[in-house]
C-alpha cells in the first residue's frame, strides 16, 4: 500500500486490528502526525466504514512483530505516560458525547498490539488544503471563506465549553463532506492532540503539545499547555482563514506579525477582517483574542446554534459544482451517517443509524452503572465490557461475595482509568476477606494477599502485593505505575523523605496525582508536627540528599535567589528546596508556585509551615487571608 510505505510504522493493507467487540480490516492510511497514524477500516462484521486513530509516536519507537508497538526500555516512561492520556483523552471525548454535526464522532476506545486505538466517524469528502490545492492554489473570496469558518468557529465554541481545547485545528484536519442537497458540511477531524481542563482551567493529563503544526500553532503551545488556553485555538482558527484567503501556508508563530500578515491578504480584504486576524495571531496569548465568540463578532459572522445558515456552506457547493476533482459521491456507509446527522442536527447530535445497535448498548451500560443494577452489570462484564468491571466489583462487595469482586477488580486493573480505584478497592476486598475469615487466612506471614492477578504484567502484581523489594525495582527503572505505591510503603515505614520524594516523582509523570497530593500532604502534617515539637526543620535523610542537590557548591540561599529570577526554570528548583531539602525560606516562594498549579490546600500547609517556623511571617499571612476570602 502506497501510503504505508510512505509513513514510518504504518500498519498494512488488510492487517486486521481487534477490539473486544469488533475486527477492523485497514483499507489505507489516512494521514499521520508526530503522536499517531489514522487509518480508514472496515468493520468485518457488517462492512461500515470508520477512522481509526493508532498511538504510534514514530520518534520513539518502531513496528514489532506481529503488528506491535515496540520501543527501548529508555523511552518507555514517556512513551506509556502519552499512552495514558491518549486513552484518557479519546475516552472523555466519549463520554461528554459532545453533539455538533461539525464534529467528528468518537465511538469505542480500546488497546492491543501494545498500544491504544480508538474509532471515530468517517468523513467521506476532502481537507481545505486539498480543495484550495484542487482548485489551482486560488484563494477563497471572504464570503466563501467565512462561509466555511462559521460553522468551524460555532463547533470549537462548543468545544470550549466542554473544558477542551482541540490544539490541531488546521486546514488538513477540517474535511468538506457533501450533503444530499449538494452543500458542503465542514466537519473538524483529529482531536489525537486534544486536552481536558477541570474547572479550575487546570490541565488533567500530561500532554506536553509538543508535536505542533507550523504555522498553525502559537508560541506557547511549543512549550506545553498546562492550563485552559482557548487563544490557542483562537491563533489556529484565524491561521486557517488567513490559508483560505490567501491560499499560502502561514509563516511559523515566531515570526508572525501583523505586517506578515497585511502583506499576504490582498487590499480587497475588508479591514475589520484583517484586524480580527491580526488580533487573532499576536504572539502573546495575552495579546490575543480571549474567545472563539469574541472572535466570531470581530469577523462580523454569527455562530449562534439559531443562525439560519445552518451547519453547512452553500457558496462553495454553487460555486464549485460540476467540478469533478472536488469530491467523489459518498459510499453507502457515509451518506447514512450523513443523513442522520443532518436530521437530527444538535438536538440529539451525532448518534449514526450505522452504529444505532452499539450505542445503545453503550448507553444500555451506562444506565446500569448508574442504578447499580448487578444483573446488567454482570452480563456486561461476561462480554469483556472494561466499563462494566469496577462498577460490577463493587456490587459484589455489597453483596459480600469477595471472591468475585476480586476477580472483577483485578481485571480492572488494566484499564488505565481505572486502576487507582481498582487498587484501593482490591485493598478493602481483603481487609473485609481477612476480617471475615480469621481463622482460613491464606495470607503470608507479612500480610500480603494471596490473590494473584491474572495478568503476566509483574508491575501489577508487585502493586497488588504490597511487594516492596519488586516496587522499589520497577520504580527504579522508570515504571511510573509503581511510584505512588512505593510512596505508600515508605510512608508507613515512616521514611518521609522518600516517602515525599516518590509521590512527588508520581505527580510529576501525572500519575495518580490526586493520591499522591493526599500523601504528600499527610508528610508536610509529620514535618509540621515534628518542627513544633523540635523547634527545628528536620534534616534531609543523609541518603537522600545527594540526588536533590544538583550543585552542592551552591548554597541554598544562592539557589533560592535563582529560582525566584526566573520563575519559569526555577520551578524545579523551588520544589527541591522546600519539599526534598526542607529549606525554610522557600516556603513561601513555593506555596505560591502551587496557587499557580491549582494546589491551595499544598499552598496553606507551607504557608502555615513559614509562619510557625517565623519566616516570611508578614508575606504568607498576607497570602492566607487572601486566601481565605
Amino acid at each position: 500500500m502506497g501510503d504505508a510505505k510512505k509513513i514510518s510504522g504504518a500498519l498494512s493493507e488488510g492487517t486486521v486490528v481487534v477490539s473486544s467487540t469488533a475486527r477492523y480490516v485497514v483499507s489505507r492510511v489516512l494521514g499521520a502526525g508526530g503522536f499517531g497514524i489514522t487509518y480508514k477500516v472496515i468493520r468485518q462484521s457488517d462492512g461500515l466504514i470508520f477512522a481509526l486513530k493508532e498511538y504510534f509516536p514514530d520518534k520513539l519507537c518502531e513496528r514489532g512483530d506481529g503488528d506491535t508497538m515496540s520501543y527501548l526500555k529508555t523511552n518507555a516512561q514517556t512513551i506509556e505516560t502519552g499512552l495514558h492520556d491518549f486513552i484518557t483523552e479519546a475516552r472523555r471525548l466519549n463520554r461528554e458525547n459532545i453533539s455538533h454535526p461539525n464534529i467528528v464522532s468518537v465511538g469505542e476506545v480500546f488497546r492491543t498490539n501494545n498500544t491504544a486505538y480508538y474509532a471515530m466517524e468517517y468523513i467521506d469528502g476532502c481537507n481545505l488544503r486539498q480543495y484550495v490545492k484542487n482548485n489551482g492554489g486560488k484563494p477563497l473570496t471572504v464570503e466563501e471563506a467565512l462561509s466555511v469558518m462559521r460553522p468551524v468557529l460555532q463547533a470549537v465554541s462548543v468545544i470550549h465549553g466542554h473544558m477542551l481545547t482541540h490544539l490541531d485545528i488546521k486546514h488538513e484536519n477540517i474535511i468538506l463532506t457533501v450533503e444530499d442537497n449538494d452543500s458542503l458540511r465542514p466537519v473538524l477531524i483529529d482531536f489525537g492532540q486534544s486536552k481536558h481542563y477541570d474547572k479550575k482551567g487546570n490541565a488533567t493529563s500530561q500532554l506536553t503539545n509538543a508535536g505542533c503544526s507550523e504555522g498553525f500553532s502559537p508560541p506557547e503551545q511549543y512549550l506545553g499547555l498546562y492550563e485552559f488556553t482557548p487563544q490557542a485555538d483562537v491563533y489556529a482558527l484565524c491561521a486557517t482563514l488567513l490559508y483560505l484567503l490567501t491560499g499560502k501556508q502561514p509563516v511559523k508563530s515566531s515570526e508572525i506579525s501583523a505586517t506578515v500578515i497585511t502583506g499576504m491578504l490582498g487590499e480587497d480584504i475588508p479591514a475589520h477582517i484583517v484586524n480580527a486576524i491580526i488580533s487573532g495571531m499576536r504572539k502573546d496569548k495575552v495579546d490575543r483574542t480571549s474567545s472563539v465568540e469574541l472572535l466570531a463578532k470581530n469577523l462580523g459572522v454569527d455562530i449562534s446554534s439559531e443562525n439560519h445558515e445552518g451547519n453547512v456552506t452553500r457558496l462553495l457547493a454553487r460555486h464549485k459544482r460540476g467540478k469533478k476533482f472536488v469530491f467523489h459521491r459518498i459510499s453507502k456507509y457515509s451518506l447514512t451517517a450523513i443523513l442522520v446527522a443532518g436530521g437530527i442536527a444538535l438536538t440529539v447530535g451525532l448518534v449514526w443509524l450505522a452504529n444505532r445497535q452499539s450505542r445503545t448498548q453503550e448507553e444500555l451500560l451506562t444506565l446500569a452503572i448508574e442504578t447499580n443494577n448487578c444483573a446488567e452489570l454482570l452480563r456486561f462484564a461476561n462480554k469483556d465490557s472494561v466499563r462494566a468491571f469496577l462498577p460490577y466489583a463493587r456490587c459484589m462487595v455489597d453483596s459480600l461475595n469477595y471472591e468475585e469482586a476480586s476477580k472483577f477488580a483485578i481485571k480492572a486493573l488494566a484499564c488505565p482509568g481505572d486502576s487507582i480505584e481498582a487498587t484501593l478497592l482490591i485493598e478493602k476486598i481483603n481487609g473485609l476477606k481477612e476480617t471475615k475469615q480469621p481463622a482460613d487466612n491464606h495470607n503470608t506471614d507479612n500480610g500480603v494477599s494471596d490473590i494473584i492477578p491474572e495478568t503476566e504484567d509483574g508491575v501489577l502484581d508487585a502493586i497488588h502485593r504490597n511487594n516492596f523489594g519488586e516496587l522499589r525495582r520497577f520504580a527504579e527503572d522508570g515504571e511510573v505505575r509503581t511510584f505512588y505505591p512505593l510512596a505508600k510503603l515508605y510512608f508507613k515505614r515512616e521514611d518521609y523523605e522518600k516517602a515525599r520524594y516518590w509521590a512527588d516523582k508520581a505527580i510529576n509523570a501525572k500519575t495518580d496525582v490526586e493520591v499522591s497530593r493526599n500523601l504528600i500532604h499527610e508528610i508536610n502534617k509529620k514535618d509540621r508536627e515534628r518542627i513544633v515539637s523540635t523547634g527545628h526543620t528536620p534534616a534531609p535523610s543523609p541518603d537522600n540528599s545527594q540526588p536533590y542537590n544538583e550543585d552542592n557548591s551552591k548554597s541554598q540561599a544562592s539557589r533560592l535567589e535563582e529560582a525566584i529570577k526566573d520563575p519559569f526554570k526555577g520551578a524545579g528548583m523551588l520544589l527541591k528546596l522546600a519539599v526534598h531539602e526542607n529549606y525554610i525560606p522557600a516556603y513561601y516562594h513555593y506555596a505560591r508556585q502551587q496557587l499557580k498549579s491549582g494546589d491551595i490546600s499544598g499552598a496553606r500547609e507551607y504557608l502555615k509551615m513559614s509562619i510557625e517556623s517565623g519566616v516570611n511571617v508578614k508575606q504568607c499571612q498576607e497570602l492566607l487571608e487572601v486566601l481565605d476570602e
